[in-house]
């Protein structure tokens, strides 16, 4: 579920909550409702988020009274007033929620600002909102392109270099494509790429990311990336040509 129908739906709830009779009552549909509101928060903001907890912990009916000899054994009115008060609440963090995800709503970004091929490969994923697919492709475009543009080196076994390896060796100050302009802005650069696809790579390519800011981690991963491609096509632009 994206921002955009996430907030739609949460008016939608919040306006229930303010004007709906049915909802404002201990109703099956209010019922209902609780479980829409629990579900939406969840797919929008993450089942972890104090917003959707504490939404979930909301409590809509007094604790027991002690029975009293001679008086009625439960309060109408006081519950008819604590459900109320738990409406409120919930109404509250529905428009919390709201303000949170409106926040979030970052512009389509520019692409501009990344490498044009690397661009290329994650778009799709980037325009269906499919962000830990955006990830994982930013880091096999990446590897793919370094290996091709090295020459495709091989381990001392003879096999194909993938990985953590492949950076170590060809970002090297004596490998197909060292860069910066001294030593150790090369250490620099070889670190970071080999950082990169150790410390993202593995993770985006064999597990599936569950967190509450996919979509911000996504595209720092394809900033990180572009920012490695630029660099191996600014200093070898013979051997980095084309997307």
């Amino acid at each position: 579920m994206n921002n955009p129908q996430a907030i739609a739906a949460l008016m939608a709830l919040k306006e229930q909550a303010e004007t709906d009779p049915q909802v404002q009552t201990p109703t099956p549909q209010h019922k209902a409702w609780k479980a829409k509101a629990v579900s939406v928060l969840e797919h929008s903001l993450g089942t972890s988020t104090h917003i959707t907890q504490t939404f979930r912990g909301l409590q809509y009916f007094p604790p027991a009274l002690p029975r009293i000899t001679g008086m009625p054994s439960s309060d109408d009115s006081r519950r008819a007033k604590y459900f109320q008060r738990g409406i409120l609440d919930a109404a509250a963090l529905l428009g919390a929620a709201i303000y949170e995800l409106e926040l979030d709503l970052s512009p389509e970004p520019d692409s501009r600002n990344f490498d044009q091929g690397l661009w290329d490969h994650v778009k799709h994923s980037v325009d269906e909102e499919r962000w830990d697919q955006v990830a994982s492709a930013a880091a096999i475009y990446l590897e793919d392109k370094v290996r091709r543009w090295s020459g495709t080196p091989t381990g001392k076994d003879g096999g194909k270099l993938v990985g953590k390896e492949l950076f170590l060796k060809v970002l090297a100050a004596d490998g197909p494509l060292p860069l910066g302009a001294q030593p150790n802005e090369t250490d620099g650069w070889r670190m970071l790429g080999s950082g990169l696809v150790a410390a993202v790579g593995n993770v985006d390519r064999h597990n599936i990311q569950d967190r509450d800011d996919l979509r911000r981690y996504a595209m720092g991963v394809v900033g990180l990336t572009s920012l490695l491609l630029t660099q191996i096509r600014h200093q070898h632009p013979d051997l980095a040509s084309g997307r």
